[in-house]
């Protein structure tokens, strides 16, 4: 990784406005990105592989052994109630609401969040840019445009 000063960046990226700038860091090697969704899928099909079964539900409630240390039971909106060693809260956003039924409060919440993209018509004058991404939520994915966004700054869900 190098860390770059505000007047070493034009060296390498001419094109960027640097004036509102201290630095940026550049990571040089072992640097990529992640599709997330397909890592997900591929998770999920080994899983089921592995002889894991998959259940579209609602969990509306969770039962504790007597001394309340351990969730042995997770009651489903269809009236399903599943007997279990181990309770994993993947509830993203909502995790809160799962937490909430038996335990202390969770501090997550769900956000409002999204994304522009826009295309830069004229090829940029100089070396690609690596995966850029601005403390004010604007970002350019690598490979170089035609896909940069900005993500807006979230807005909590009501």
């Amino acid at each position: 990784m190098a860390l770059l000063t505000a007047g070493q960046l034009p060296d390498r990226f001419g094109y960027l406005f640097v004036d509102d700038l201290a630095g940026a860091s550049l990571g040089l090697r072992h640097e990529g990105t992640l599709d997330a969704y397909s890592m997900m899928r591929g998770f999920q099909q080994r899983a089921r592989h592995n002889g894991i079964e998959y259940v579209t539900d609602q969990v509306v409630g969770l039962r504790t052994d007597a001394a309340g240390s351990r969730i042995t039971h997770v009651e489903l909106a269809s009236g399903t109630v599943v007997a279990c060693d181990r309770v994993v809260n993947c509830a993203g956003p909502r995790a809160r609401w799962v937490a909430d039924l038996v335990g202390p409060p969770l501090p997550v919440e769900p956000r409002i969040r999204g994304a522009w993209v826009f295309d830069c018509r004229e090829e940029l004058d100089g070396p690609t840019l690596p995966l850029t991404i601005d403390i004010n939520g604007m970002h350019v994915p690598k490979p170089n445009p035609p896909l940069p966004g900005r993500i807006p700054r979230p807005t909590t869900w009501k």
